[in-house]
């Protein structure tokens, strides 16, 4: 038996007792900005006398080791598109990735400081991926809506966990603000029960 590590995207080259280096963008503006925020990763035992498909090769079969936030804006009851100047603010973007760890995980870099990160807008929501983390206080959306700067924050500490995308619903009108927030699985979509 050997043991396979194995990650992307492709960022140097590491040995099995290394620490990798695994940063998320500030400016996950673009569809391909938020895919090379992601890091995938895999560390198994393999037996290659066993381990191998009918063909001969060797299944691999990476997990998402980083966190997916997604934040859904509805204004007065719709989604709208005009929105701008969205920004996600309190979480850090710098981990590492201890390799040597029996089970990899990525953890915000010992010298790690928040950042404002500007997400991906697509037609439904926005999007960003950070590191897993728990931020205990200052983690906010804000947005421009119609000329008004609108700055949701949170009153509780928020968890963001490997693997799991989780979704913040911000709904908007001329006198209430209202937020709700769901955690589920990222791969399966399975809900994640936090009550």
């Amino acid at each position: 038996p050997v043991t396979m590590i194995a990650y992307a995207p492709f960022m140097s080259e590491a040995t099995p007792d290394a620490s990798l280096t695994v940063n998320a963008l500030t400016n996950q503006s673009t569809e391909e900005n938020v895919k090379s925020s992601d890091f995938l990763l895999m560390k198994a035992t393999v037996d290659p006398e066993q381990d191998l498909t009918a063909d001969g090769k060797l299944k691999i079969s990476l997990n998402h080791a980083m966190s997916k936030l997604i934040i859904k804006i509805t204004v007065n009851g719709t989604t709208d598109a005009s929105m701008s100047k969205l920004a996600i603010n309190g979480a850090v973007v710098n981990a590492t990735c201890d390799l040597s760890a029996a089970a990899p995980v990525v953890v915000p870099a010992a010298d790690a400081v928040v950042a404002t990160v500007a997400p991906y807008k697509g037609t439904e929501s926005c999007e960003c991926i950070l590191p897993p983390q728990k931020i205990a206080e200052g983690f906010s959306v804000n947005f421009s809506y119609d000329g008004k700067l609108y700055i949701w924050t949170a009153k509780e500490p928020i968890e963001l966990e490997k693997g799991v995308e989780h979704t913040l619903t911000l709904n908007v009108n001329t006198t209430v603000r209202l937020a709700a927030k769901i955690a589920r699985k990222w791969a399966t979509g399975q809900l994640i029960d936090r009550n």
